[in-house]
């Protein structure tokens, strides 16, 4: 970041961060400020990574269930045997 110690610590300081700093603080010490400020919001948010986790969940949620029901088919027709 081009930052001396003294001048960073400045930073945490301040009641208001500039967004480019705090997106470089983010990437420089490897931590989601910007995420972590999300949390404090009134309402919830979904990223794009857990939106498309959902949906996956969901994909896997109805491939189980439908196994369940041709599992349950062949259980029904081996004690018919």
């Amino acid at each position: 970041m081009g930052i001396i110690p003294t001048g960073l610590n400045d930073y945490f300081k301040r009641d208001s961060l500039q967004f480019a700093i705090l997106w470089k603080l983010s990437l420089v010490l490897k931590h989601n400020f910007i995420a972590q400020l999300g949390e404090y919001l009134p309402y919830r948010f979904e990223t794009i990574r857990k939106k498309a986790l959902k949906e996956q969940l969901a994909e896997k949620e109805a491939i189980i269930q439908k196994m369940e029901i041709q599992l349950e088919t062949i259980r029904e027709m081996i004690r018919k045997q």
